[in-house]
């Protein structure tokens, strides 16, 4: 497929020119590549940047939307005093809360906000971030078709 014309005028006038997302676990997988969730069942409440202040435990990073964290209203600056009925005073206090759920459960989370205590509820999801493996890594056969295509692809050019 790598000296395709047809595919790589196709695959740039949708995903590069265009605007279709291209189905990357699908098109890895014929070089023999594992496309995964890299955490799929641990709980996740975003990625906050927190270090720990004599109040909790301070959110240094920017807030994104769609994370747990952003759904509960908490936002850079923000001290997350109180998980789940534990106080917060390290980062590992956190990590052990979140050790005892999954994602999908919902938790009470207390914290600071522009000289305000807030308390709301933060349902847990998992993290987002992907993993490539290859197929030997993953424990998945490597047919002969992806062996080719690793040559064609990845082989030498130089003669």
């Amino acid at each position: 497929a790598t000296r395709d014309t047809a595919f790589a005028n196709d695959f740039f006038r949708r995903f590069i020119e265009g605007r279709e997302v291209a189905e990357y676990p699908a098109l890895l997988a014929q070089a023999g590549f594992l496309v995964r969730q890299a955490q799929p069942t641990g709980a996740w409440i975003g990625d906050l940047n927190l270090t720990a202040s004599n109040r909790g435990l301070l959110i240094g990073a920017t807030v994104l939307e769609g994370t747990p964290a952003h759904e509960a209203g908490l936002s850079s600056g923000d001290q997350l005093m109180v998980v789940d009925g534990s106080a917060m005073g390290t980062v590992r206090d956190l990590e052990d809360v979140l050790s005892r759920h999954q994602p999908g459960d919902t938790v009470t989370v207390s914290f600071g906000s522009r000289g305000q205590v807030v308390t709301s509820s933060l349902r847990l999801g998992s993290n987002p971030r992907i993993e490539i493996l290859t197929f030997e890594e993953a424990g998945r056969p490597v047919t002969t078709a992806i062996r080719a295509f690793r040559a064609d692809w990845l082989g030498s050019k130089v003669r």
